[in-house]
């Protein structure tokens, strides 16, 4: 798939190229952003105990 994107790239025009990455760019942003808020919740847990640990000294602080 890969070498087929590649020789179509080569051989149309840069604006075109451009255009096609900027919309695929685009998509998987949308999947990331749909995944970030299912994992929300989790990743709020996580850093509760993380600055916990921070807070109580169990991990160092450098500043």
């Amino acid at each position: 798939m890969f070498c087929v994107f590649v020789v179509i790239g080569a051989s149309i025009s840069l604006g075109a190229v451009i255009d096609f990455s900027g919309a695929a760019i685009s998509a998987m942003s949308i999947f990331s952003i749909i995944g970030l808020y299912f994992l929300m919740p989790y990743v709020k847990t996580e850093l509760a105990s993380f600055m916990a640990r921070i807070r109580s000294g169990e991990i160092k602080r450098f500043d």
